[in-house]
């Protein structure tokens, strides 16, 4: 991809296990991405970031979710359009490819939604994404999960309530489906870990962890409730088989 009108911007914490698949994914596009690390992450993580050829940053999350830094961000890359991607996600090929076509919005639009993909490897290694009939994103789209994640930073009224953008989205673009984001949580992290990551936020906000339970725990869904569609890409197939590595050696 040529050098594009926005910064990638990658916020993380801990994730001295991963973070370098998930940053060599980013080159292998031709995209450097920006880091901003959490300074309270552990040694290692810092040290394989400070290792890694991009620009990075050590941050201060006022409240232990990402929502709280989303306003500070202009102050670390300066302001105007960002693409912020979780530690835990990778732009899609077809994001990729509808990324690099893309020309800078009007003055009119202040952000662009994308596509949420959950996805898991099956028993014989097929990457499928989940099509769950109880969630319901932003959109009204049942089975979707949306996410605002480009955005500029002049023009959007930032929000640290736990599970939103970080911003209020008001004049957005919603990007086609085949421009998803590939959300591999599920295989990073077995079912105990994701049980835990609800405690927190219900530690932060009661029931804002346990009432999200359809999205961290999907083996506790009935097969009546979940459809899963394969992805057939061998890029992506090849990263998750690594993620899943990493998850059984960690």
């Amino acid at each position: 991809m040529k050098e594009p009108w926005f910064k990638v911007i990658i916020p993380t914490k801990n994730s001295k296990n991963w973070i370098d698949l998930v940053y060599s994914w980013y080159k292998e596009h031709g995209i450097y991405p920006f880091i901003l690390f959490d300074e309270s992450s552990d040694y290692t993580t810092i040290k394989n970031i400070e290792n890694l050829t991009c620009r990075i940053s050590g941050v201060y999350f006022s409240i232990p979710r990402v929502e709280s830094i989303i306003k500070d961000i202009k102050f670390h890359v300066g302001s105007g359009w960002v693409l912020r991607m979780d530690d835990d996600e990778i732009p899609s090929p077809g994001m990729l490819k509808y990324l690099a076509g893309l020309e800078e919005p009007n003055n009119s639009l202040d952000s662009l939604a994308f596509q949420r993909r959950w996805v898991r490897l099956s028993s014989t290694n097929v990457v499928e994404y989940a099509n769950c009939r109880l969630w319901k994103d932003s959109t009204g789209e049942v089975g979707g999960d949306r996410q605002w994640r480009l955005f500029h930073t002049e023009r959007v009224a930032f929000d640290t309530n736990i599970h939103t953008p970080g911003f209020i989205p008001r004049k957005y673009v919603i990007a086609p489906d085949d421009a998803y984001i590939i959300h591999f949580d599920w295989i990073l992290k077995g079912r105990s870990q994701r049980e835990e990551k609800m405690r927190r936020y219900d530690a932060q906000i009661p029931g804002s962890g346990s009432s999200n339970a359809k999205y961290y725990a999907p083996e506790s869904l009935s097969p009546a409730d979940i459809a899963w569609v394969p992805i057939a890409d061998k890029s992506v197939r090849g990263f998750c088989l690594d993620v899943q590595k990493i998850a059984m050696t960690s």
